[in-house]
């Protein structure tokens, strides 16, 4: 099987998605708590920005601007790696649950960045998760909001409207 050739690798927004491994169980609020804390930790030892997150039971959505000296092969490569040390520390889990890839898409507009937002803060609405996208704990959309969340993010606060659309 051949590897993926990214084109763009750093110094601009991506949209990112990385699954679990099916064979994995799904992931529960404890387990959810510790990959908030190892992604707001990576931010310390990484040079990237996060502009949006959502923290899905079986993958998660983000939106990363990596520096020019970070490329997004190697923030995803250490949020794998810090996710699975803190969950294995904190006893969790024991074997790696992230599946291998990861997707990636370049936002190269205001709207491309607008409608991924959008996208992943909906996406547990449409899974019945929550009834309002700012309710789930485990997103920026609760930052959004109302500046409070598991993670700070990297973007000004911006105006959100949770009626907007499903």
């Amino acid at each position: 099987m051949s590897r993926l050739r990214r084109i763009a690798l750093h110094s601009r927004l991506f949209f990112v998605t990385t699954n679990l491994l099916r064979s994995q169980r799904r992931f529960n609020d404890l387990e959810f708590a510790s990959v908030a804390v190892a992604l707001g930790e990576l931010r310390v030892r990484v040079p990237f920005a996060l502009c949006g997150y959502c923290l899905m039971p079986d993958h998660i959505h983000a939106i990363i601007f990596p520096d020019e000296e970070t490329t997004i092969s190697e923030v995803m490569r250490r949020f794998k790696l810090s996710t699975f040390q803190q969950l294995r520390h904190a006893g969790h889990r024991s074997s790696p649950f992230w599946q291998s890839r990861f997707y990636d898409h370049a936002l190269r507009t205001r709207r491309e960045f607008d409608d991924a937002l959008e996208y992943m803060h909906w996406n547990p609405v449409r899974r019945g998760l929550v009834a309002d996208p700012a309710a789930w704990p485990w997103s920026s959309a609760r930052w959004l909001a109302e500046e409070t969340g598991p993670i700070r993010m990297d973007v000004p606060r911006l105006r959100f409207d949770a009626q907007a659309r499903v």
